[in-house]
């Protein structure tokens, strides 16, 4: 596993929480499958059950409020689909690394905002029964939501971080990549 990364210096403004109703209130947990199952339960929209779908404070909510029981993983890396960067934000157990752990992706930054939309839809990827825009987030060239998926990724490929440094990491990082995000 990687070292852990320093905590970020710069001004970061404190964010709303909880993020939302949903996280308002997150259970007690005993081991990672019971939050996967919550957030399959809890964050998947009607239309999509087969993913979970989180905003960027709704992800922090769910890492800060376990801080002792899961390990946090981040990763900036050139973007799937048409995106031109995308980041990884991985949850693990931390008293068990050989669990397989949750692995969201999100802050997709797209060429253009009609690219943004279109990827989702156009090329099969949702189809037409999803809401994108709500579901994604979706904000000019951007879809600022985390949606979980089939994303393998070993805590090893990632930074390891602590709980309480995933809001300013992303945070520098729609800054710097001039994705539109709510506080």
């Amino acid at each position: 596993m990687t070292q852990p990364q320093p905590a970020l210096v710069s001004s970061v403004p404190a964010r709303r929480k909880p993020a939302s109703s949903r996280t308002a209130a997150l259970p007690a947990i005993s081991k990672l499958s019971e939050l996967e199952e919550h957030l399959a339960t809890r964050f998947s929209p009607p239309e999509w059950k087969d993913r979970f779908f989180l905003t960027p404070g709704e992800l922090c909510d769910v890492a800060e409020n376990y801080p002792d029981q899961l390990t946090v993983g981040w990763k900036v890396e050139d973007g799937r689909l048409s995106a031109e960067k995308d980041v990884i934000v991985s949850l693990g157990w931390s008293a068990s690394s050989d669990l397989v752990p949750i692995v969201v992706v999100g802050l997709y930054v797209f060429p253009n905002p009609r690219e943004a939309q279109s990827v989702w839809v156009d090329k099969g990827v949702y189809g037409k029964s999803l809401p994108v825009e709500r579901v994604l987030g979706i904000r000019g060239r951007c879809a600022v939501n985390f949606q979980s998926g089939s994303y393998c990724y070993s805590p090893g490929e990632m930074a390891s971080i602590r709980a309480d440094e995933l809001w300013p990491r992303i945070w520098e990082y729609c800054q710097s990549a001039s994705v539109p995000i709510e506080q």
